[in-house]
This record gives structure tokens, C-alpha cells and sequence, in this order.
């Protein structure tokens, strides 16, 4: 194994965490977009803030107040900061992902499980059986499923409530 291998494994586990401890709790809406969510926006403009502020003071680069924006929400976003953006889009689908997974069976989270990784390897599948990819029309493909805001917290919050009745 190389350290790279625990480096991918980071962001799936930490969203299968994640899931566990929020999508059970039963919760104000309204609250949570104003608590969690909130705070997770201002990370990421405080993020990108001082990454605009360093590239300004060592590449030299002007000052202009509409660049920060650009920063923040535009192509030109620090590709580091992935992971914040993917936070920010985890945080507000909770309310939504917690009133799915409260009310879905064992059947729902296998087909929501089976559908959302083989929608993952969907271009894996393609290239093997067939030397191509992209060739399954988009529109009748589950992508939503495969999504790492919706796969992996929802896969941490049903393994929780396996461990939990036992």
C-alpha cells in the first residue's frame, strides 16, 4: 500500500462519520442551515480569503475586491479547497438526506448502495466490455446516487444503525 491509498480513503470515511452522527439526530431545519451551514460557508470564504491575501503579497498580484469573490465561487478557486466546497454542499442537503434515510428499508439503502456504486464504476464497466466510455445516455443514469454528499454519509448513518441493533 502506499500513503496515497490512506489519503483517498480520508474524505469517504470522513463523510460516512459524518452521516452517522447527523443524519439520525432529528433537528430544526431552520437552525441547522443557520448554525452548520453558515459556519461552513464562512470557513470556506475565510480559506479562500487567505489564499487571495497570500497570493497577493507573494506573487505580487493587484488588489481588486471583486477577485475575492471570483475566488471564492469562480473557476479560479484554490483546487485544494475541494474538500470545503464538498463540506459546504454535504451540509446543506442534511435536512434533505435525513428525512430519506430515517424513512428508507434495508432494500432502499441496498438498491440506494448498489445503483450508487455502480454508477461509480459506471465508466470502469463501459471501457471493459465495451473499449469505449460516456456511451450509456446520461439521462438514464443515476449520478445523483453516486454523488459523495449523498453515497458515502448515507453508507455511514446505515452501518450506525446496524452496529446500534445489535
Amino acid at each position: 500500500f502506499s500513503p496515497a491509498f490512506f489519503s483517498k480513503m480520508a474524505v469517504p470515511l470522513f463523510l460516512a462519520v459524518s452521516g452517522a452522527l447527523l443524519l439520525g439526530r432529528e433537528g430544526d431545519t431552520r437552525y441547522h442551515y443557520k448554525k452548520r451551514v453558515s459556519r461552513s460557508i464562512l470557513l470556506l470564504i475565510f480559506g479562500s480569503a487567505v489564499y487571495y491575501v497570500s497570493d497577493r503579497f507573494l506573487l505580487g498580484r493587484e488588489w481588486l475586491p471583486e477577485d475575492l469573490f471570483y475566488t471564492v465561487i469562480g473557476p479560479g478557486i484554490k483546487y485544494h479547497l475541494w474538500f470545503l466546497y464538498l463540506y459546504v454542499c454535504f451540509q446543506i442537503s442534511v435536512p434533505l438526506l435525513q428525512a430519506m434515510v430515517q424513512n428508507l428499508s434495508d432494500s432502499g439503502f441496498l438498491i440506494l448502495f448498489f445503483f450508487g456504486q455502480l454508477e461509480r464504476s459506471r465508466n470502469l464497466i463501459e471501457f471493459l466490455l465495451t473499449g469505449r466510455m460516456d456511451i450509456v445516455n446520461a439521462y438514464i443514469r443515476p449520478s445523483w446516487m453516486a454523488s459523495s454528499v449523498v453515497l458515502f454519509p448515507c453508507l455511514g448513518y446505515y452501518l450506525d444503525q446496524k452496529v446500534k441493533e445489535k
